[in-house]
């Protein structure tokens, strides 16, 4: 049992892995395996960091009903020292994929319940930026981003390539002149920490920067991943006017 437990511990590290490199089969298949371990072991609070990665990868492979049904089973927790963080990754999947005002709500939650460490109060104040963008307040969202220190380990991978791209996010929607040097940061992080997922929502946003282009970069990747599409939405919205019949459709 004990091997069985560290056996389903591998597997969701390797789907958090995943997550962080934007691979969302993959991270869906690391989470299966590492549900039904940890489910014939300990059935600890790590079964609700296995749900919010199942959540992710359903939302962004397009299948919000079960994304929905693993962030319920997540929230249904009776272990209370992980309910910080599932608030938190329950309000990161569907504040991007589903409603930002109940994501507003789940955050709200996490902050009443209260950040135990730095790594907990940095990561908050990333959630709540993100989903400060996506309700309307890019620019409130900037100056939380400003305050989040740099180098700091909080144990998400690809912690730092979300932060560098909710700024990129927030200086196209704000129409920044800056827009294109943040954009070329957040490039550069995610290219450093292999980062892919990341980089295929910068390449998006590098091509709304460019109203010629913007149409056919949006019908493109609508047809492989429209999940970066949908969690890049705001950044899609403020460029509308750019676009031809066939990207509105």
């Amino acid at each position: 049992n004990e091997h069985l437990h560290y056996f389903g511990i591998s597997h969701l590290n390797l789907a958090w892995i995943a997550r962080g490199i934007g691979n969302g089969p993959r991270a869906l298949r690391h989470a299966r395996v590492a549900l039904e371990a940890l489910a014939a072991t300990s059935a600890g609070p790590e079964m609700d960091t296995v749900r919010t990665v199942s959540a992710w990868a359903h939302a962004h492979g397009g299948d919000v009903a079960e994304a929905l049904s693993e962030i319920e089973a997540a929230l249904a927790s009776r272990f209370p020292q992980s309910r910080f963080e599932t608030l938190l990754e329950a309000a990161d999947v569907v504040g991007t994929y589903v409603d930002p005002d109940r994501a507003r709500s789940l955050v709200a939650e996490a902050e009443a319940v209260g950040a135990r460490t730095d790594a907990e109060r940095t990561y908050l104040a990333l959630f709540r930026a993100e989903n400060l963008v996506r309700l309307g307040r890019a620019s409130d969202a900037m100056a939380v981003l400003d305050r989040i220190p740099p180098g700091r380990h909080t144990g998400y991978p690809g912690f730092y390539v979300r932060v560098e791209l909710a700024r990129a996010v927030g200086a196209v929607v704000t129409r920044s002149p800056d827009a294109g040097r943040f954009i070329a940061t957040a490039r550069a992080q995610a290219e450093r920490q292999g980062a892919v997922g990341a980089g295929r929502a910068i390449q998006l946003l590098e091509s709304l920067e460019q109203p010629a282009a913007a149409s056919a970069a949006v019908t493109a990747l609508w047809s492989v991943e429209p999940g970066i599409v949908v969690a890049l939405a705001e950044a899609v919205v403020a460029r509308l006017a750019d676009f031809d019949e066939s990207a509105l459709e």
